[in-house]
């Protein structure tokens, strides 16, 4: 059985550094793929629900290729030019950096999502003149601009010129090597408060490893803060890999850093955080800040001058994770010997050379890593081309395939030999044993049978010099084995449940924590502006509910089953499974801002009156749950009994105008709104507006729309002015329904 191929994608330009982040997922669902001047950030068409089509949709010639992925493009394109001249700060040769000869990137870093201004994620680059800088979207991540909203080098080299540092301690400290992102943490906390638990690690050239949060929400006011230096060594950090966050009680999570240095040896750093609760909050009730410790640093490994080529964390449930790092011609693996797994200490498993091609050794570096948890195994891809599986990663690691598992499908010398043949299919068969297929990058597409990895086709027996404009490398994704269909719906159910607890219990039964809020009655302070609280409030429940967020989760899962189903009737199903999710998300996210409001009456004023008479409204339409006509009761009595307004003013008939005919639209529906003469239009779906203006942002997954936030548009209509209204604009970052991201095409 051959690969099965879905995308063989031409990518022009140099990758001058291989590694295990050559090619990573972010987040948002996007493949960045690090070349010599830019990062390549890709985003399959699957679940992209827009009206512009995706950049490319390619894929290789054959027999067994598979339905091809379309693809959006875009790219950060770093500046070529030096913008720190070292020898400035220091003429010591400790100091020289000879990347500033040619400047290529040389590392990046993924934050986690909803990090940037537009809530999405952000990448911090590294380039061969050891400098940092974050980079974040702007209004379209899928093809449009990236720019840059942070030089963290300034930021060291200020820092350290205020400690009192020499001339040649500064330089090294701030020259930065490499550098990794963790994931957000889990504090067990509902809901989920609205606050940043990542840390960025950047290793440095004096053997510090420095950890970074960043602060601000605007571009305009991002900086970093400095959380923490931990002095491994005077040797310079190669590498760093975060495991992930693993939550041991209410408000305490742990986490495990891992660093290379140059002299062969491996460092492992347990870093802790806690939430604790801030009593100077007024509004919420729920705001929480992090606080981050570390321990003392272990080493794994001691100094034996031989370079480490890969390394990476292997995260498994309930479990503590594996620290896998590979040194030419080995596999080394560590655990915790404190941990009670079924093994703990150091294993080293010896690389076996598969002959591919002219070019293959067991010497080459890692270029990629993957846990396959369903199997127990780890795929290694290394830059001869070849892949390696370990087998039995949680109970005893081996090259060795059980015999129970028939037919040995993940095999090393079967997944090795597919991989050459989609070279030798994508090349019409003109591939020699001298023509070397160079892995760069490999990561799973899929968790299971599809992996994505970047290959260039070389023949370096030539010795002969090729320009950077004829170097072109193949993105390529395909299926290495057939999962089941029984598999492949177990692995979805596994990932909802594994979320939050409630995660097994059936649509039907799942409980609606929005019922009670717990929001506390606070005292008015005269004076003080509580925009930034109320967005605050309302980011926490709107996306900080497990429920909901199982919910949204169930309902892009039925849209896509939709989307891809053949006939009528399968359509039709997936309808009727759809519809009730939508009622209830709407129920839900209608009580939560009702109930907010409740709490909010005292800052309430009558430009809010537009947009509380379209929420009494909406909670009387049919198909929503039945308790809402009460809730809106109770915000009723509140309002009048405020005194903002009278009764007659509250109770007036809500009519919306026909922006092309000004006649009266009944408020009928929370999607579309038809005037009698037939003029359609589509609503806000944050707000329910009519949305009759340009300044308009679409959902990627399930293309609804919803008007822009104030700071991003010139002018809002009239009807759409009030305090509240406009904070709950800002606050929605990601589509109510699906979860996904917006973007603005016009």
């Amino acid at each position: 059985m051959s690969a099965t191929i879905f995308t063989a994608l031409p990518i022009p330009a140099v990758i001058t550094h291989p590694s295990q982040h050559c090619l990573q997922w972010t987040e948002d669902g996007q493949i960045c793929l690090v070349t010599k001047s830019a990062v390549h950030i890709l985003t399959p068409d699957a679940g992209i629900n827009i009206s512009a089509p995706p950049d490319v949709k390619a894929s290789a010639p054959g027999d067994q290729t598979g339905k091809p992925i379309g693809w959006f493009k875009t790219a950060v394109e770093t500046d070529r030019a030096t913008t720190y001249y070292w020898p400035s700060y220091s003429q010591d040769w400790s100091t020289v950096t000879l990347g500033s000869l040619d400047l290529s990137i040389t590392a990046l870093a993924c934050s986690p999502t909803n990090m940037s201004s537009r809530g999405r994620c952000m990448l911090a680059v590294l380039n061969s003149n050891c400098e940092v800088s974050i980079w974040e979207a702007g209004r379209h991540h899928l093809k449009g601009e990236w720019v840059k909203v942070l030089d963290v080098t300034s930021f060291l080299l200020d820092g350290l010129a205020n400690n009192g540092e020499d001339h040649i301690t500064m330089a090294l400290r701030a020259q930065a090597t490499s550098l990794a992102w963790s994931s957000q943490p889990d504090f067990g906390i509902v809901p989920v408060p609205v606050m940043d638990g990542s840390a960025l690690a950047i290793g440095n050239r004096a053997g510090d490893l420095m950890l970074f949060r960043l602060e601000g929400r605007s571009s305009q006011q991002r900086s970093v803060s400095h959380l923490g230096t931990v002095k491994f060594s005077k040797h310079r950090i190669t590498q760093i890999a975060w495991s992930s966050w693993r939550n041991l009680e209410i408000g305490h999570s742990i986490a495990f850093v891992a660093c290379s240095l140059d002299s062969g040896s491996l460092v492992t750093l347990k870093v802790e955080q806690k939430a604790l609760f801030d009593a100077n909050t007024s509004m919420s009730g729920q705001q929480y800040k992090c606080v981050l410790s570390t321990a003392t640093p272990v080493e794994v490994h001691p100094p034996d001058k031989r370079g480490t080529t890969g390394l990476v964390w292997i995260d498994r449930t309930n479990q503590p994770p594996i620290c896998l790092f590979t040194k030419p011609g080995t596999v080394h693996l560590w655990c915790s010997p404190a941990s009670r797994a079924p093994w703990s200490g150091c294993r080293v498993l010896e690389l076996r050379n598969i002959p591919l091609s002219a070019g293959s050794s067991p010497l080459t570096p890692l270029s990629g890593a993957t846990y396959v948890k369903s199997r127990d195994k780890v795929v290694l891809a290394f830059l001869d081309g070849s892949f390696h599986v370990i087998h039995n990663a949680s109970s005893d690691p081996s090259w060795a395939s059980p015999i129970s598992e028939g037919g040995a499908a993940l095999d090393s010398q079967l997944m090795s030999t597919r991989v050459r043949g989609v070279l030798g299919r994508e090349s019409a068969g003109s591939a020699t044993w001298m023509d070397v297929g160079r892995t760069y990058g490999m990561a799973s597409y899929d968790g299971a049978g599809a992996f994505a990895w970047v290959y260039e086709k070389l023949r370096p027996s030539d010795f002969s010099y090729k320009f950077e404009a004829k170097h072109e490398n193949t993105l390529i994704v395909a299926s290495m084995y057939a999962e089941t269909d029984e598999n492949v719906v177990k692995r979805v159910v596994e990932e909802l449940n594994d979320l939050k607890p409630q995660g097994g219990t059936p649509l039907n039964r799942l409980p609606d924590d929005t019922t009670s809020l717990g929001l506390a009655a606070f005292t008015l302070e005269a004076g003080r502006d509580y925009s930034d609280d109320l967005r605050l409030l309302l980011k926490t429940h709107l996306y900080g509910r497990p429920s909901l967020t199982l919910l949204r989760l169930r309902l892009g899962i039925a849209d896509m089953c939709w989307k891809v189903s053949q006939s009528d009737e399968a359509r039709n199903a997936c309808g009727e499974v759809a519809q009730p999710i939508i009622r209830e998300i709407s129920s839900r996210v209608l009580r939560i801002i009702m109930t907010i409001l409740q709490t909010i009456v005292p800052l309430l004023t009558k430009d809010d009156l537009p947009f509380l008479r379209r929420i009494m409204v909406q909670a009387h339409l049919p198909g929503l749950s039945v308790d809402l006509p009460a809730v809106e009761n109770r915000l009723t009595s509140d309002l009048l009994s405020s005194r903002m307004t009278s009764s007659e003013e509250l109770l007036e008939p809500l009519h919306d105008e026909c922006p092309a005919c000004k006649s009266d639209v009944i408020f009928a529906d929370l999607q579309t709104a038809t005037c009698p003469k037939g003029h359609s239009w589509s609503r806000c779906s944050i707000t329910s507006f009519i949305l009759a203006t340009p300044n308009v942002r679409t959902c990627v997954g399930c293309a609804r729309k919803a008007l822009l936030p104030s700071a991003e548009t010139n002018g809002v209509a009239s009807d759409v002015k009030g305090w509240f209204v406009l904070q709950l604009l800002s606050a929605v970052q990601h589509c109510l329904f699906c979860g996904n991201s917006f973007i603005q095409i016009v």
